[in-house]
């Protein structure tokens, strides 16, 4: 191992090192020979443009950031003409900018690469290896990765923490937060207007040029060039398209090219506000530095201030980055233009309205939940304050938030930057859960001034939550080896860490028990320490498909395992949903059978007491156990008919038992909660097993459950946390 590390560290890393200069040597080449400026516009009309309707991320390797890149390349290569006069032949920009692209590709994989390897070097030898793993995440990451949130999400954020601040914003930056957002929609609307219809006519045109092209092949003589005709017939039907589609866009700086005077009038704001918006988000050639930029990397000017200004006016090549970085740069130009006081004023609200959003986004998936925000604790030993409280039934939610920035050199994998933020946003945060845990533990409730929440802090299921305002993708998936590496107590369940905007997705599809559920399996993951995923939306999408459950491989399977993406249906949801003249795609939902489903929305509507943990119950088995219920129910209902009653049981591996009791003979609702109570503890002594779960059934609103759970083993949150597959015996 070690004679392999050595080859990929030394001569392959040199000959990847020789590969990227001669490549980039080219870049530049390019570059000069080029209008820089044409060239990048041409790529983000055609390589970086996204179809909503057909988009997989899992099948995409057409990145923003590969033309962010090359737009950063470019910076010193601009030549403006004053004139305006940018006109090329468009076949030859066309083959000029497929090279670009196809360098700044191999760019990014030997980058990639050369980073890996020379990350294996470095981490040969030590015992502790976690924080050399998320270094190298992080730089690999942030060279190709974009979208920390879908711009709907980002937009809400930007406008929760500006809206109070419009008056300051507009006296000292010019513009607000509300009409920058206006802004980049309106140049993704205008750009997109003048190439449609270009598009559509190429397209239209592709099929009849191609009949000609094969009457000019059987006669000899026509329009095209003799290269083009000489060409095989798949060849030349790829050239074909690629001509046709270079001369529809043979203006592809003039298209991409916005002056503020046009978005005034399309948007009804100043050109005033507009110049202020776009000048404060382009980015100075100067920011160039060759030392930094010749090859990949993360958290660059232009992630920063994604605007180029030209002579002639400005292009955004790539519009959605312009969403990620509209509140940190809006951030800096407000700190910087204000004094000590205003600034603090925005942070303080910056905090206050992640903390509201992120309690208001649980409440509101958990039905008759109730909420309560800045609640403040004193014991003996310490004191310190809640953020913010969410409960319901037999589950709470506590939550710590944390609104601070990531630096730039964190994004980038610095490790002593990295250290720092993770003690200000999660370690931080995760020190305040345990001192409440501990104090409440040790002294009770009422003892340090939190009676008025007794209750809801003794609830059956409790959550310990940690929101952030930045990305935090890189540790937060991984939270387990933040235990490892000394940053999280180890006697402690590891907290679920997210981003605000991770938490708007979770809670935009996962409601009633469905979340709770989502977090138990959640953070089964990380007591597990075994499987790892890209972001929290992959473990979303695993869970909606698959259930998020992996024990089955932890017997004889790899010792680690990784997800690939599964955010494909989720992004279809969120990318048409708002789109004229597109049919939606179906929000994402998991297959739960129609019987099934029906019982949890009766416990939901009626909420007897433990209706969640009834829920949990219900659903916390595979598949097969999800039909078991179905058909249970739909015949449940069938036989109530005839003889009034029926009942099923299922076990779940000596963990848990689950009783559906129907009698619908019962009238009063008290002695349906004595038969069942009567009914699962018999059936819990025949099966000798810790813990019960029962649901009484007499028809309409009268239902009712009854719990019984061993608490000196852990009671049902260890059950449902055990590490035992869900399959039915």
């Amino acid at each position: 191992m070690d004679e392999l590390v050595d080859y990929l560290s030394g001569p392959y890393a040199e000959h990847l090192s020789k590969k990227r200069e001669k490549a980039s040597a080219r870049l530049d080449e390019i570059l000069t020979e080029t209008d820089p400026l044409d060239l990048i516009c041409r790529a983000s009309l055609t390589y970086a443009q996204v179809d909503p309707v057909t988009f997989r991320e899992s099948e995409n390797d057409q990145l923003p950031s590969h033309i962010e890149f090359l737009a950063l390349r470019a910076l010193p290569h601009v030549k403006d003409d004053p004139q305006g006069d940018t006109r090329s032949d468009p076949l030859e920009t066309a083959i000029l900018t497929g090279e670009a692209i196809k360098l700044t590709r191999e760019l990014f994989d030997a980058t990639s690469e050369v980073t890996l390897f020379r990350a294996l070097k470095e981490s040969r030898g030590k015992e502790d290896v976690i924080e050399d793993e998320y270094v190298l995440r992080t730089r690999i990451d942030s060279m190709s990765v974009r979208g920390v949130g879908y711009p709907e999400h980002l937009t809400k954020i930007l406008l929760g923490c500006f809206n109070e601040f419009d008056s300051e914003c507009r006296r000292l930056l010019g513009f607000t937060a509300s009409e920058a957002v206006t802004v980049v929609h309106a140049i993704h609307n205008i750009v997109e207007e003048r190439v449609h219809p270009l598009r559509r006519e190429a397209a239209d045109s592709f099929g009849p040029l191609s009949i000609l092209l094969k009457k000019q092949r059987r006669k000899g003589s026509g329009p095209f060039p003799g290269w083009l005709v000489k060409a095989s017939p798949t060849e030349g039907k790829n050239l074909l398209s690629m001509l046709v589609f270079a001369r529809a866009l043979a203006e592809s700086r003039a298209l991409c090219t916005i002056v503020p005077s046009e978005i005034a009038s399309y948007t009804a704001l100043s050109v005033e506000s507009v110049k202020s918006i776009l000048d404060s988000f382009s980015c100075d050639p100067v920011e160039y530095n060759d030392e930094h930029h010749k090859y990949p990397v993360g958290a660059h000017p232009l992630t920063e201030r994604p605007v180029l200004k030209t002579t002639q006016g400005y292009i955004l090549p790539v519009p959605a980055a312009m969403f990620e970085a509209l509140r940190p740069r809006m951030e800096d130009l407000l700190r910087k233009a204000v004094g000590a006081k205003l600034w603090e004023r925005y942070l303080a609200a910056r905090g206050k309205y992640l903390v509201r959003e992120a309690v208001d986004l649980i409440a509101n998936a958990l039905p008759g939940a109730a909420k309560d925000c800045e609640i403040p604790w004193k014991s003996t030993v310490t004191q310190s304050d809640l953020d913010g409280l969410v409960f319901s039934d037999d589950v709470a939610f506590r939550i710590q938030g944390k609104a601070g920035r990531l630096h730039a050199a964190t994004r980038r994998g610095a490790p002593g930057r990295m250290r720092k933020n993770i003690e200000e946003l999660i370690e931080s945060a995760a020190s305040q859960h345990k001192a409440l845990a501990d104090a409440l533990r040790n002294e009770g409730a009422a003892a340090i001034g939190l009676s008025k929440y007794s209750d809801a802090l003794s609830k059956r299921f409790q959550f310990e939550v940690i929101v952030t305002l930045d990305d935090v993708t890189v540790w937060a998936t991984d939270t387990h080896q933040l235990v490892q590496h000394g940053n999280l107590a180890e006697d402690r369940p590891v907290p679920w860490v997210l981003s605000l905007a991770d938490l708007m997705v979770v809670t935009d599809l996962l409601h009633s028990s469905l979340l709770p559920h989502y977090v138990i399996r959640r953070q089964r993951l990380e007591k597990q320490a075994f499987v790892s995923a890209h972001d929290e939306l992959d473990w979303v999408g695993h869970y909606l498909k698959e259930g998020l459950f992996f024990d089955g491989f932890l017997v004889d399977g790899p010792a680690r395992m990784r997800l690939l993406s599964y955010t494909d249906f989720i992004d279809a949801w969120y990318l048409t949903r708002e789109l004229e003249g597109v049919t939606s795609a179906e929000k994402p939902a998991p297959r739960i059978p129609e019987g099934l489903r029906g019982l949890l929305d009766r416990l939901e509507k009626v909420r007897p007491a433990h209706w969640i943990t009834a829920s949990l119950a219900l659903i916390d088995g595979d598949e097969a156990a999800w039909d078991e219920w179905n058909t249970f129910l739909v015949r449940a209902r069938q036989r109530v008919q005839t003889v009034g009653w029926s009942n099923a049981t299922q076990i779940y591996n000596g963990r848990l038992g689950v009783t559906v009791y129907l009698n619908y003979r019962i009238v009063q609702l008290r002695k349906l909660i004595r038969e069942i109570e009567k009914y699962s503890r018999r059936k819990k002594d025949e099966m000798g097993l810790p813990n019960w779960v029962a649901i009484g059934d007499a028809g309409g609103d009268r239902l009712s459950v009854h719990v019984i759970e061993d608490s000196d083993g852990g009671g049902l949150e260890h059950a449902f946390m055990k590490s035992a597959a869900p399959a039915t015996e």
